[in-house]
């Protein structure tokens, strides 16, 4: 049973947090002291504007087609097939959110699924790894606040340009890029370089 499962898994996977926060080094400094000193304190305040009907449907359409379901068993698939019909509905569920600041309770349950690993045994807990799947409606509204939150973002500079990492058309290549041609200004300059790699990208 679903509830057996769980009474299996559960304490393994507290366990693994443990080890993982035992792992950890203890800080005593606060990390936002660093943060205010590096970075001068921001006076442009987050406003999230409300959605209109054109930039629903931008939301529902720009969605990848899939069959998968949160708890409420409503795909991006389904949604799109009804978007004339439903555009309002969601255009006045966002809203309300926006207007009311309160996120509703329901879209903070998840569907968790467990994934065999490839090549582990089945009958072993630590073989699957676990995938949550969230409404496909809290994906909407989350879309919404993303936008508006990368723009506030980008328009107080809060990121560095050198950060190439979980940003809109950035990635390792233009990463590398940047080092390239950074490299090629020093041997221009006939100044030396040095690089520093971190052991996760080792």
């Amino acid at each position: 049973t679903v509830t057996g499962v769980q009474t299996c898994a559960l304490p393994i996977y507290v366990e693994k947090v443990k080890k993982i926060r035992a792992a950890m080094n203890t800080e005593t400094k606060d990390p936002m002291d660093f943060v205010k000193l590096l970075l001068p304190r921001n006076l442009e305040t987050l406003e999230i504007s409300m959605v209109s009907m054109t930039q629903v449907r931008h939301l529902i359409m720009s969605m990848k087609s899939s069959g998968s379901t949160g708890y409420d068993d409503l795909s991006s698939k389904t949604l799109k097939k009804c978007v004339g019909v439903i555009c309002p509905h969601i255009m006045h569920m966002i809203n309300s959110i926006v207007r009311t600041s309160i996120f509703p309770q329901c879209f903070k349950v998840t569907k968790i699924i467990p994934i065999l690993k490839s090549g582990k045994p089945t009958d072993k807990v630590d073989s699957y790894c676990l995938v949550n799947c969230l409404p496909t409606l809290e994906k909407l509204v989350e879309g919404h606040i993303l936008k508006a939150t990368n723009e506030w973002i980008e328009k107080c500079q809060l990121i560095s340009p050198h950060h190439h990492g979980g940003r809109r058309n950035f990635s390792t290549a233009t990463a590398k890029l940047s080092l390239d041609l950074a490299i090629a200004q020093n041997l221009d300059l006939r100044c030396h370089s040095a690089v520093q790699i971190g052991r996760a990208h080792v």
